[in-house]
């Protein structure tokens, strides 16, 4: 698989935290909403849940328009897990024949930046999986 300069290799790591909870979305972009909804309503107020729905946003975009989630049956889930330190946030999706790449983005483009800024946002991510189910993570500091 391609790694991009400045993002990490596939790695595979466990959730990291005590509480759980996931759910799944279809795979349209209005749900980007729902998905900012849900991360807001499970976990703690803090600059830490902004940080965690602005990466989910960013995530589940990125699903919902690079993979096969974003398909007419596609969907994809978000499953969140907090610790008493650190915030994890996992988006699986349903997988693209295409390798994940790093941001493409032009100087005065709109799109190519999600990856980025969850890069920015995120003390941690990466990605594992294969062309028929990916999940993307990023874990932010709750401190």
């Amino acid at each position: 698989m391609s790694r991009g300069v400045g993002f990490p290799q596939a790695v595979h790591r466990e959730a990291v935290g005590h509480q759980t909870c996931q759910r799944t979305f279809a795979g349209t972009f209005d749900q980007v909403a729902a998905v900012r909804d849900f991360v807001h309503a499970h976990l703690p107020p803090g600059e830490a849940r902004e940080d965690a729905k602005l990466v989910a946003s960013e995530l589940a975009t990125n699903a919902i328009q690079h993979t096969q989630s974003g398909s007419p049956s596609g969907v994809f889930t978000v499953k969140l897990a907090c610790g008493s330190h650190m915030i994890r946030v996992e988006v699986t999706d349903e997988g693209s024949p295409l390798p994940i790449l790093g941001p493409t983005a032009s100087t005065n483009g709109e799109h190519g930046r999600g990856l980025a800024i969850v890069a920015a946002v995120a003390c941690e991510w990466g990605w594992a999986g294969h062309f028929n189910e990916r999940t993307v993570w990023a874990e932010m500091n709750c401190e």
